[in-house]
Protein backbone atom coordinates (compact mmCIF):
# COMPACT_ATOMS: atom_id res chain seq x y z
CA UNK A 1 0.00 0.00 0.00
CA UNK A 2 1.47 3.35 -0.99
CA UNK A 3 3.29 5.22 2.49
CA UNK A 4 2.11 8.87 3.52
CA UNK A 5 5.08 11.18 2.77
CA UNK A 6 6.11 14.22 4.43
CA UNK A 7 7.79 17.00 2.18
CA UNK A 8 8.97 20.89 3.15
CA UNK A 9 7.33 23.18 0.94
CA UNK A 10 9.05 26.08 -0.04
CA UNK A 11 7.48 29.71 -0.49
CA UNK A 12 5.98 30.10 -4.20
CA UNK A 13 6.99 26.67 -4.67
CA UNK A 14 4.39 24.49 -7.13
CA UNK A 15 2.37 21.60 -6.04
CA UNK A 16 2.21 18.51 -7.71
CA UNK A 17 0.05 18.38 -11.19
CA UNK A 18 1.77 22.69 -11.30
CA UNK A 19 -0.44 23.93 -9.41
CA UNK A 20 0.85 27.05 -7.17
CA UNK A 21 -0.92 26.57 -3.55
CA UNK A 22 -2.64 29.63 -1.99
CA UNK A 23 -1.63 31.63 1.00
CA UNK A 24 -3.53 29.76 4.00
CA UNK A 25 -5.96 32.10 5.74
CA UNK A 26 -7.17 31.92 9.30
CA UNK A 27 -10.76 33.56 8.46
CA UNK A 28 -13.14 34.16 5.98
CA UNK A 29 -11.58 35.39 2.60
CA UNK A 30 -11.62 38.68 1.34
CA UNK A 31 -10.75 38.59 -1.90
CA UNK A 32 -14.22 39.18 -3.41
CA UNK A 33 -14.91 36.12 -5.11
CA UNK A 34 -17.49 34.28 -3.80
CA UNK A 35 -17.50 29.99 -3.96
CA UNK A 36 -20.14 27.37 -3.59
CA UNK A 37 -19.27 23.91 -1.89
CA UNK A 38 -16.89 22.84 0.30
CA UNK A 39 -12.90 22.72 -0.13
CA UNK A 40 -12.22 19.02 -0.72
CA UNK A 41 -9.74 18.33 2.55
CA UNK A 42 -6.12 17.80 0.93
CA UNK A 43 -7.02 19.17 -2.76
CA UNK A 44 -4.55 22.11 -2.68
CA UNK A 45 -6.96 23.46 -5.42
CA UNK A 46 -8.38 27.09 -5.12
CA UNK A 47 -10.29 28.08 -1.78
CA UNK A 48 -9.22 24.75 -0.66
CA UNK A 49 -8.56 23.76 2.73
CA UNK A 50 -5.55 21.38 3.81
CA UNK A 51 -5.95 19.35 7.11
CA UNK A 52 -2.30 19.37 7.54
CA UNK A 53 1.27 20.12 5.65
CA UNK A 54 1.22 16.52 4.21
CA UNK A 55 0.18 14.87 0.71
CA UNK A 56 -1.97 12.05 1.84
CA UNK A 57 -2.35 9.51 -1.40
CA UNK A 58 -4.84 6.24 -1.15
CA UNK A 59 -5.93 3.56 -3.51
CA UNK A 60 -9.75 3.04 -3.77
CA UNK A 61 -10.37 -1.23 -4.53
CA UNK A 62 -12.39 -1.76 -7.86
CA UNK A 63 -16.12 -2.20 -7.37
CA UNK A 64 -17.25 -5.62 -7.55
CA UNK A 65 -19.13 -5.58 -11.11
CA UNK A 66 -22.78 -7.69 -11.60
CA UNK A 67 -21.54 -9.88 -14.18
CA UNK A 68 -18.65 -11.31 -12.20
CA UNK A 69 -20.57 -12.03 -8.96
CA UNK A 70 -23.11 -13.71 -11.21
CA UNK A 71 -20.27 -16.38 -12.31
CA UNK A 72 -18.81 -16.75 -9.06
CA UNK A 73 -22.39 -17.54 -7.68
CA UNK A 74 -23.18 -20.28 -10.82
CA UNK A 75 -19.84 -21.88 -10.32
CA UNK A 76 -20.52 -22.24 -6.23
CA UNK A 77 -23.42 -23.69 -7.13
CA UNK A 78 -22.36 -26.46 -9.91
CA UNK A 79 -19.21 -27.40 -7.19
CA UNK A 80 -22.03 -28.23 -4.46
CA UNK A 81 -23.76 -29.94 -6.63
CA UNK A 82 -21.20 -32.36 -7.74
CA UNK A 83 -19.68 -32.90 -4.54
CA UNK A 84 -23.51 -34.41 -3.77
CA UNK A 85 -23.28 -35.87 -6.53
CA UNK A 86 -20.42 -38.11 -5.23
CA UNK A 87 -20.74 -38.86 -1.90
CA UNK A 88 -24.45 -40.23 -2.96
CA UNK A 89 -22.47 -42.51 -5.48
CA UNK A 90 -20.05 -43.46 -2.21
CA UNK A 91 -22.42 -44.58 -0.21
CA UNK A 92 -24.68 -46.25 -3.13
CA UNK A 93 -21.76 -48.14 -5.15
CA UNK A 94 -18.11 -48.02 -3.08
CA UNK A 95 -18.68 -48.42 0.58
CA UNK A 96 -21.41 -51.66 -0.17
CA UNK A 97 -18.53 -53.24 -2.38
CA UNK A 98 -15.97 -53.28 0.33
CA UNK A 99 -18.38 -54.55 2.53
CA UNK A 100 -19.55 -57.23 0.93
CA UNK A 101 -18.75 -60.90 2.19
CA UNK A 102 -16.19 -62.81 0.24
CA UNK A 103 -18.77 -65.64 0.32
CA UNK A 104 -21.52 -63.90 -1.92
CA UNK A 105 -18.40 -62.12 -3.98
CA UNK A 106 -17.13 -65.72 -4.61
CA UNK A 107 -20.69 -66.89 -5.12
CA UNK A 108 -21.56 -64.03 -7.88
CA UNK A 109 -17.99 -64.77 -10.15
CA UNK A 110 -19.16 -68.41 -9.81
CA UNK A 111 -23.14 -67.18 -11.72
CA UNK A 112 -21.05 -64.90 -13.73
CA UNK A 113 -18.71 -67.50 -14.74
CA UNK A 114 -21.58 -70.11 -15.44
CA UNK A 115 -23.64 -67.62 -17.28
CA UNK A 116 -20.32 -67.23 -19.78
CA UNK A 117 -19.96 -70.73 -20.27
CA UNK A 118 -22.72 -73.15 -20.50
CA UNK A 119 -22.46 -76.71 -19.66
CA UNK A 120 -22.02 -79.11 -22.68
CA UNK A 121 -24.34 -81.75 -23.33
CA UNK A 122 -22.49 -84.08 -22.31
CA UNK A 123 -21.54 -82.71 -19.32
CA UNK A 124 -25.53 -82.07 -18.60
CA UNK A 125 -26.19 -85.77 -19.13
CA UNK A 126 -22.95 -87.60 -17.21
CA UNK A 127 -24.66 -89.06 -13.94
CA UNK A 128 -23.19 -88.86 -10.98
CA UNK A 129 -20.25 -91.87 -9.89
CA UNK A 130 -22.03 -93.70 -6.67
CA UNK A 131 -19.53 -95.90 -5.44
CA UNK A 132 -21.06 -98.36 -3.25
CA UNK A 133 -19.27 -100.53 -0.59
CA UNK A 134 -20.30 -104.09 -0.89
CA UNK A 135 -18.49 -107.02 1.26
CA UNK A 136 -17.38 -110.09 -0.33
CA UNK A 137 -19.67 -113.17 0.24
CA UNK A 138 -18.49 -116.77 -0.30
CA UNK A 139 -21.87 -116.99 -3.01
CA UNK A 140 -18.79 -113.66 -5.12
CA UNK A 141 -16.17 -116.30 -4.19
CA UNK A 142 -17.69 -119.09 -5.81
CA UNK A 143 -19.04 -117.02 -9.33
CA UNK A 144 -15.68 -116.36 -9.82
CA UNK A 145 -14.48 -119.89 -9.80
CA UNK A 146 -17.19 -120.95 -11.75
CA UNK A 147 -16.04 -118.65 -14.30
CA UNK A 148 -12.73 -119.58 -14.18
CA UNK A 149 -13.68 -123.14 -15.00
CA UNK A 150 -16.06 -122.15 -17.46
CA UNK A 151 -12.55 -121.47 -18.98
CA UNK A 152 -11.75 -124.97 -18.83
CA UNK A 153 -14.76 -126.65 -19.90
CA UNK A 154 -14.94 -124.60 -23.40
CA UNK A 155 -11.02 -126.04 -23.97
CA UNK A 156 -13.06 -129.63 -23.30
CA UNK A 157 -14.47 -129.47 -27.21
CA UNK A 158 -10.54 -128.79 -28.23
CA UNK A 159 -9.37 -131.95 -25.94
CA UNK A 160 -9.03 -135.89 -26.68
CA UNK A 161 -7.87 -139.05 -25.59
CA UNK A 162 -4.82 -140.84 -27.73
CA UNK A 163 -4.15 -144.26 -27.67
CA UNK A 164 -1.84 -146.16 -28.91
CA UNK A 165 -1.80 -150.11 -28.96
CA UNK A 166 1.42 -152.09 -29.39
CA UNK A 167 0.62 -155.83 -30.21
CA UNK A 168 3.54 -158.77 -29.80
CA UNK A 169 4.64 -162.10 -28.56
CA UNK A 170 6.15 -162.66 -25.23
CA UNK A 171 9.17 -165.14 -24.96
CA UNK A 172 7.15 -168.11 -23.85
CA UNK A 173 5.19 -167.64 -27.32
CA UNK A 174 1.71 -165.59 -25.78
CA UNK A 175 0.27 -162.98 -28.05
CA UNK A 176 0.22 -159.58 -26.31
CA UNK A 177 -1.57 -156.30 -26.46
CA UNK A 178 -0.45 -152.91 -24.85
CA UNK A 179 -2.41 -149.31 -24.68
CA UNK A 180 -0.94 -146.39 -23.84
CA UNK A 181 -2.86 -143.36 -23.25
CA UNK A 182 -1.99 -139.63 -22.92
CA UNK A 183 -3.99 -136.44 -23.34
CA UNK A 184 -4.15 -134.66 -26.50
CA UNK A 185 -5.07 -131.23 -27.63
CA UNK A 186 -6.53 -129.78 -31.24
CA UNK A 187 -4.44 -127.65 -32.72
CA UNK A 188 -5.02 -127.11 -36.15
CA UNK A 189 -7.67 -127.63 -38.94
CA UNK A 190 -6.81 -127.47 -42.38
CA UNK A 191 -10.28 -128.29 -43.84
CA UNK A 192 -8.59 -131.95 -44.35
CA UNK A 193 -7.01 -133.00 -41.46
CA UNK A 194 -6.91 -132.40 -37.77
CA UNK A 195 -3.54 -132.18 -36.24
CA UNK A 196 -3.30 -133.26 -32.47
CA UNK A 197 -0.90 -132.88 -30.71
CA UNK A 198 0.40 -135.30 -27.84
CA UNK A 199 2.84 -136.93 -25.53
CA UNK A 200 5.12 -139.24 -27.76
CA UNK A 201 4.98 -142.16 -25.42
CA UNK A 202 1.66 -143.09 -26.49
CA UNK A 203 2.62 -143.23 -29.93
CA UNK A 204 6.13 -145.08 -29.24
CA UNK A 205 6.60 -148.41 -31.58
CA UNK A 206 2.57 -148.24 -31.42
CA UNK A 207 1.08 -150.01 -34.72
CA UNK A 208 -2.39 -148.61 -33.93
CA UNK A 209 -3.21 -145.06 -32.71
CA UNK A 210 -6.77 -144.39 -32.01
CA UNK A 211 -8.31 -141.05 -31.05
CA UNK A 212 -11.53 -140.62 -29.01
CA UNK A 213 -13.26 -137.14 -29.11
CA UNK A 214 -15.10 -135.73 -26.06
CA UNK A 215 -18.73 -136.79 -27.55
CA UNK A 216 -17.06 -140.44 -27.19
CA UNK A 217 -16.69 -140.24 -31.14
CA UNK A 218 -13.66 -142.47 -31.70
CA UNK A 219 -11.49 -142.78 -35.33
CA UNK A 220 -7.87 -143.93 -35.88
CA UNK A 221 -4.98 -141.24 -36.78
CA UNK A 222 -2.00 -141.58 -38.29
CA UNK A 223 1.79 -140.43 -36.76
CA UNK A 224 2.52 -137.61 -38.61
CA UNK A 225 5.85 -136.76 -36.24
CA UNK A 226 7.58 -137.03 -32.79
CA UNK A 227 10.66 -135.66 -30.68
CA UNK A 228 12.09 -138.01 -27.86
CA UNK A 229 14.53 -135.29 -26.49
CA UNK A 230 10.97 -133.49 -25.30
CA UNK A 231 8.40 -136.13 -25.33
CA UNK A 232 6.04 -134.65 -27.99
CA UNK A 233 4.43 -135.91 -31.52
CA UNK A 234 1.35 -134.85 -33.62
CA UNK A 235 -0.89 -137.09 -34.94
CA UNK A 236 -3.50 -136.58 -37.99
CA UNK A 237 -7.22 -137.39 -37.97
CA UNK A 238 -8.94 -136.95 -41.62
CA UNK A 239 -11.86 -134.41 -41.60
CA UNK A 240 -14.19 -136.97 -43.84
CA UNK A 241 -13.89 -139.45 -41.22
CA UNK A 242 -16.01 -137.34 -38.32
CA UNK A 243 -19.74 -137.01 -38.05
CA UNK A 244 -21.07 -133.43 -39.15
CA UNK A 245 -22.21 -132.78 -35.49
CA UNK A 246 -18.34 -133.17 -34.24
CA UNK A 247 -17.28 -131.17 -36.55
CA UNK A 248 -19.78 -128.57 -35.48
CA UNK A 249 -18.92 -128.45 -31.90
CA UNK A 250 -14.98 -129.07 -32.12
CA UNK A 251 -12.80 -126.43 -30.85
CA UNK A 252 -9.26 -125.57 -31.93
CA UNK A 253 -6.66 -124.45 -29.75
CA UNK A 254 -4.98 -120.93 -29.93
CA UNK A 255 -1.20 -121.07 -29.31
CA UNK A 256 0.06 -118.07 -27.70
CA UNK A 257 3.65 -117.30 -29.30
CA UNK A 258 3.99 -113.85 -27.85
CA UNK A 259 5.99 -115.09 -24.10
CA UNK A 260 3.58 -112.38 -22.44
CA UNK A 261 3.32 -113.75 -19.26
CA UNK A 262 3.98 -112.42 -16.00
CA UNK A 263 4.35 -113.27 -12.48
CA UNK A 264 0.62 -113.15 -10.34
CA UNK A 265 -1.09 -113.94 -13.38
CA UNK A 266 -4.18 -115.99 -12.94
CA UNK A 267 -3.87 -119.24 -15.32
CA UNK A 268 -6.14 -122.88 -15.99
CA UNK A 269 -4.68 -125.86 -16.37
CA UNK A 270 -6.81 -128.15 -18.42
CA UNK A 271 -6.29 -131.63 -19.99
CA UNK A 272 -5.23 -134.39 -17.10
CA UNK A 273 -3.32 -132.17 -14.52
CA UNK A 274 -5.21 -134.68 -11.80
CA UNK A 275 -3.85 -137.46 -13.63
CA UNK A 276 -7.86 -137.96 -15.11
CA UNK A 277 -8.83 -136.75 -18.43
CA UNK A 278 -10.79 -133.35 -18.65
CA UNK A 279 -9.92 -132.48 -15.02
CA UNK A 280 -8.90 -128.47 -14.16
CA UNK A 281 -7.65 -126.90 -12.00
CA UNK A 282 -6.69 -122.99 -11.65
CA UNK A 283 -4.12 -121.34 -9.91
CA UNK A 284 -1.34 -118.76 -10.20
CA UNK A 285 1.90 -118.18 -11.98
CA UNK A 286 4.50 -118.17 -9.17
CA UNK A 287 7.78 -117.80 -11.12
CA UNK A 288 8.65 -117.10 -14.84
CA UNK A 289 12.23 -116.82 -14.22
CA UNK A 290 13.32 -120.71 -14.33
CA UNK A 291 14.53 -123.01 -17.20
CA UNK A 292 14.80 -126.90 -17.35
CA UNK A 293 17.40 -128.22 -19.44
CA UNK A 294 16.71 -131.33 -21.25
CA UNK A 295 18.64 -133.10 -24.16
CA UNK A 296 19.99 -130.27 -26.81
CA UNK A 297 17.76 -127.19 -25.51
CA UNK A 298 17.15 -125.27 -22.49
CA UNK A 299 13.22 -123.94 -22.46
CA UNK A 300 12.14 -121.50 -19.97
CA UNK A 301 9.26 -122.83 -17.36
CA UNK A 302 6.48 -121.34 -15.66
CA UNK A 303 5.80 -122.70 -12.12
CA UNK A 304 2.35 -122.52 -10.23
CA UNK A 305 0.74 -122.87 -6.96
CA UNK A 306 -1.26 -126.10 -8.33
CA UNK A 307 -0.90 -129.33 -7.39
CA UNK A 308 -1.39 -132.01 -9.39
CA UNK A 309 -0.14 -135.61 -10.14
CA UNK A 310 3.10 -137.19 -11.46
CA UNK A 311 1.13 -139.46 -13.89
CA UNK A 312 -1.10 -135.86 -15.62
CA UNK A 313 -0.32 -134.15 -18.62
CA UNK A 314 -2.16 -130.90 -19.83
CA UNK A 315 -1.87 -127.45 -20.94
CA UNK A 316 -1.75 -124.06 -19.33
CA UNK A 317 -4.19 -120.89 -20.46
CA UNK A 318 -4.53 -117.64 -19.89
CA UNK A 319 -7.95 -115.88 -18.80
CA UNK A 320 -8.55 -115.29 -22.62
CA UNK A 321 -8.26 -119.22 -23.00
CA UNK A 322 -5.32 -119.46 -24.86
CA UNK A 323 -2.47 -121.54 -24.49
CA UNK A 324 0.36 -120.12 -22.87
CA UNK A 325 2.05 -123.60 -21.97
CA UNK A 326 2.57 -127.14 -22.09
CA UNK A 327 2.66 -128.88 -18.66
CA UNK A 328 6.14 -130.50 -17.77
CA UNK A 329 5.58 -132.87 -14.88
CA UNK A 330 9.02 -133.95 -14.73
CA UNK A 331 10.27 -130.37 -13.14
CA UNK A 332 10.05 -130.55 -9.36
CA UNK A 333 10.13 -134.04 -9.39
CA UNK A 334 12.97 -134.24 -6.23
CA UNK A 335 10.93 -131.93 -4.00
CA UNK A 336 7.63 -134.25 -3.89
CA UNK A 337 5.74 -131.19 -4.41
CA UNK A 338 3.99 -132.15 -7.40
CA UNK A 339 3.61 -128.33 -8.11
CA UNK A 340 2.54 -128.12 -11.98
CA UNK A 341 5.10 -126.01 -14.63
CA UNK A 342 4.90 -125.35 -17.77
CA UNK A 343 7.27 -125.21 -20.97
CA UNK A 344 6.83 -121.84 -22.75
CA UNK A 345 4.79 -122.02 -25.76
CA UNK A 346 6.53 -118.98 -27.20
CA UNK A 347 10.44 -121.16 -26.86
CA UNK A 348 8.68 -124.45 -27.89
CA UNK A 349 6.63 -123.52 -31.03
CA UNK A 350 9.22 -123.69 -33.36
CA UNK A 351 9.57 -127.06 -32.58
CA UNK A 352 6.19 -127.83 -33.12
CA UNK A 353 6.09 -126.48 -36.66
CA UNK A 354 8.82 -129.02 -37.12
CA UNK A 355 7.11 -131.75 -36.43
CA UNK A 356 3.54 -130.44 -38.17
CA UNK A 357 5.65 -130.55 -41.04
CA UNK A 358 6.24 -134.40 -40.59
CA UNK A 359 10.06 -133.55 -40.12
CA UNK A 360 12.35 -135.62 -37.87
CA UNK A 361 14.58 -133.45 -35.35
CA UNK A 362 18.22 -134.29 -35.18
CA UNK A 363 19.64 -135.38 -32.00
CA UNK A 364 23.24 -134.98 -30.21
CA UNK A 365 22.81 -135.68 -26.81
CA UNK A 366 24.16 -132.81 -24.73
CA UNK A 367 23.00 -131.62 -21.93
CA UNK A 368 23.20 -127.83 -21.93
CA UNK A 369 23.71 -124.21 -20.50
CA UNK A 370 24.10 -120.50 -20.91
CA UNK A 371 27.51 -119.23 -20.45
CA UNK A 372 26.59 -115.81 -21.07
CA UNK A 373 29.72 -113.06 -21.39
CA UNK A 374 29.82 -111.75 -17.77
CA UNK A 375 30.58 -114.93 -16.43
CA UNK A 376 32.83 -116.26 -19.52
CA UNK A 377 34.65 -112.79 -18.12
CA UNK A 378 34.78 -113.31 -15.09
CA UNK A 379 35.55 -117.23 -15.13
CA UNK A 380 38.35 -116.45 -17.88
CA UNK A 381 36.11 -118.48 -20.11
CA UNK A 382 35.54 -118.37 -23.83
CA UNK A 383 31.76 -117.23 -24.42
CA UNK A 384 29.81 -120.18 -26.32
CA UNK A 385 26.97 -123.05 -25.43
CA UNK A 386 28.67 -124.90 -21.74
CA UNK A 387 28.31 -128.91 -21.97
CA UNK A 388 27.41 -129.94 -18.89
CA UNK A 389 26.95 -133.46 -19.51
CA UNK A 390 27.02 -136.00 -22.27
CA UNK A 391 24.59 -138.64 -23.01
CA UNK A 392 26.04 -142.24 -23.08
CA UNK A 393 25.98 -143.79 -26.49
CA UNK A 394 24.42 -140.71 -28.07
CA UNK A 395 26.15 -139.05 -31.15
CA UNK A 396 27.49 -136.62 -29.24
CA UNK A 397 29.85 -139.36 -27.11
CA UNK A 398 30.81 -141.14 -30.19
CA UNK A 399 32.38 -137.90 -31.66
CA UNK A 400 34.26 -137.22 -28.78
CA UNK A 401 32.64 -134.26 -26.84
CA UNK A 402 32.99 -133.92 -22.92
CA UNK A 403 31.67 -132.32 -20.13
CA UNK A 404 33.54 -128.75 -19.91
CA UNK A 405 33.88 -128.20 -23.63
CA UNK A 406 32.58 -124.63 -25.11
CA UNK A 407 30.83 -125.02 -27.84
CA UNK A 408 31.88 -121.96 -30.61
CA UNK A 409 30.91 -122.93 -33.88
CA UNK A 410 28.58 -125.44 -35.36
CA UNK A 411 29.40 -126.46 -39.31
CA UNK A 412 29.42 -122.99 -40.45
CA UNK A 413 26.92 -121.16 -37.92
CA UNK A 414 28.88 -119.08 -34.40
CA UNK A 415 27.39 -120.07 -31.87
CA UNK A 416 27.35 -117.48 -28.73
CA UNK A 417 23.99 -118.97 -27.11
CA UNK A 418 21.45 -121.58 -26.63
CA UNK A 419 18.79 -119.74 -28.85
CA UNK A 420 21.56 -119.98 -31.45
CA UNK A 421 22.50 -123.59 -30.72
CA UNK A 422 18.79 -124.86 -30.66
CA UNK A 423 18.21 -123.26 -33.91
CA UNK A 424 20.80 -124.52 -35.60
CA UNK A 425 19.90 -127.90 -34.53
CA UNK A 426 16.18 -127.61 -35.70
CA UNK A 427 17.90 -127.00 -39.13
CA UNK A 428 19.88 -130.58 -39.01
CA UNK A 429 18.29 -133.90 -40.07
CA UNK A 430 18.92 -137.21 -38.84
CA UNK A 431 22.01 -139.03 -40.17
CA UNK A 432 23.37 -135.62 -41.71
CA UNK A 433 27.24 -135.23 -41.29
CA UNK A 434 28.82 -132.09 -39.81
CA UNK A 435 31.62 -130.25 -37.71
CA UNK A 436 31.23 -128.97 -34.44
CA UNK A 437 34.14 -126.69 -32.97
CA UNK A 438 34.42 -126.39 -29.17
CA UNK A 439 36.97 -124.41 -27.20
CA UNK A 440 38.34 -127.43 -24.11
CA UNK A 441 40.49 -126.15 -21.63
CA UNK A 442 44.17 -127.40 -21.66
CA UNK A 443 44.82 -127.96 -17.83
CA UNK A 444 47.34 -124.61 -17.58
CA UNK A 445 44.36 -121.91 -17.25
CA UNK A 446 43.78 -121.56 -20.76
CA UNK A 447 41.57 -122.96 -23.40
CA UNK A 448 42.66 -124.87 -27.04
CA UNK A 449 40.31 -125.15 -29.79
CA UNK A 450 39.15 -128.32 -31.13
CA UNK A 451 37.15 -129.63 -34.08
CA UNK A 452 35.02 -132.92 -34.31
CA UNK A 453 33.66 -134.69 -36.91
CA UNK A 454 29.67 -135.95 -36.23
CA UNK A 455 26.77 -137.02 -37.31
CA UNK A 456 23.25 -136.27 -36.31
CA UNK A 457 21.14 -138.99 -34.98
CA UNK A 458 17.21 -139.09 -33.93
CA UNK A 459 15.57 -140.26 -30.96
Amino acid sequence: MPNDKEEKKEPGSQEPGGRTPGPQASGPDTSGSQRTGSAVPGSGGPGGKEDSGFIRQRTKPKPLSKRRALFYVIVAFAAGIAFALGVFLADQLIIPYFNRPAAESADAQQENATEEEPATEEETQQPDVVVEEKDLQLSDYQALKDQLYQIGQDMDAAIVTVSGTTQGTDPFGSDYENTDQAMGLVIQNDGENLLVLTQSEALSNAQDIQITFQNGEEEKAQLVGSDGNIGLGIVSVPLNRLSDSLKDNLKVATLDTTGSVEQGDVVVAVGSPLGSIYSILDGTITSVTNDISIDDAVYSIYTTDMAGSTEGSGVLLDLEGNVIGILWMEYDTDTGSNTLAAISMREIYPLIQKLEKGEQVAYLGLNVSILDYETAQKNNMPQGVYVRQVEEDSPAMGAGLQAGDVITAIGDTDIQTVNQYMECLLSKKPDQDDTIVVQRADGSGGYAQVSLDITYGSK
